[in-house]
């Protein structure tokens, strides 16, 4: 499965947790909107990580391109 996600970088560092992301937003190919699936406001250290996450959630594996 790969899902495209609008990631926020800018939170993390204003919050002191330089290099990490927030979610904006996750859709798949068909344009599904899928940012539901995960927290929001949970702070991601790369795209690795947020691909596990989604792979247990989804039960497949997941790959994530940042748009």
């Amino acid at each position: 499965m790969h899902i495209e996600a609008e990631l926020d970088w800018e939170t993390g560092e204003n919050a002191g947790a330089g290099g990490t992301f927030q979610i904006i937003g996750l859709t798949d190919e068909a344009g599904k909107d899928l940012t539901d699936k995960v927290d929001q406001g949970r702070h991601f250290t790369s795209i690795r990580e947020l691909e596990s996450e989604l792979t247990k959630v989804f039960g497949e594996d997941v790959t994530v391109e940042e748009v």
